[in-house]
């Protein structure tokens, strides 16, 4: 009898061996796999976040290039305004002499044909008025009592004032700062030269 226990006592503690072997082999398994869902876990979510920074760094770089080239574009425009207020300036003092007078004939030349109206009425500034009174004698048109607050040119109007060209000093370099604005540019602030090109190495 007491073989008879200790043969079945012998086999319960294999099987229970077996067991216990058998559940460390399943749990070194599920752990190697645990470790292996967490490492890919892990690596996706890295991967995730340097590609999250990756993009949160090219929109910071193209945020700062935008940035730059407002702020290009605004000191260029900065420039070109200071060099038409320059520009005026110097026409508010430049000598009324035979230059100007020619160039406000070639203003009166073309605008009172595309004004078309008759005895039309001119306006200009108190320096410009011997001038263009000088150029009308003898027309039928006629210079405003009143000078006008320009810098240079004048202002061609109809008799009622319902139409009026404005050929002022201001609107004419308006109409061309647009088309002026590369060459002013070029001259206040040439471009860099071209660098030289790199030389193969050898």
């Amino acid at each position: 009898m007491d073989q008879i226990f200790a043969d079945i006592r012998d086999s319960v503690h294999k099987e229970a061996e077996q067991l216990v072997s058998r559940a460390k082999r399943v749990a070194e398994r599920t752990l190697q796999y645990a470790r292996a869902d967490a490492e890919k876990l892990i690596a996706a979510r890295r991967a995730a976040a340097e590609q999250e920074a990756a993009v949160r760094i090219e929109r910071a770089r193209a945020r700062r290039t935008s940035e730059l080239r407002r702020a290009e574009l605004a000191q260029q425009e900065q420039l070109v305004q200071r060099a038409c207020a320059m520009a005026l300036e110097r026409l508010r003092t430049m000598p009324r002499d035979a230059a100007c007078r020619h160039w406000l004939a070639a203003l009166l030349a073309a605008a009172l044909p595309q004004l078309g109206a008759p005895q039309p009425v001119i306006r200009c500034n108190a320096l410009d008025a011997p001038l263009v009174r000088e150029l009308i004698a003898g027309t039928s048109a006629r210079l405003h009592d009143q000078p006008a607050p320009i810098a240079g040119g004048l202002v061609v109007q109809s008799p009622d004032g319902r139409v009026s060209l404005d050929c002022s000093a201001e609107a004419e370099l308006a109409r061309a700062v647009d088309d002026l604005r590369d060459q002013i540019l070029a001259r206040i602030a040439p471009p860099e030269p071209p660098q030289p090109a790199n030389t193969p190495q050898k």
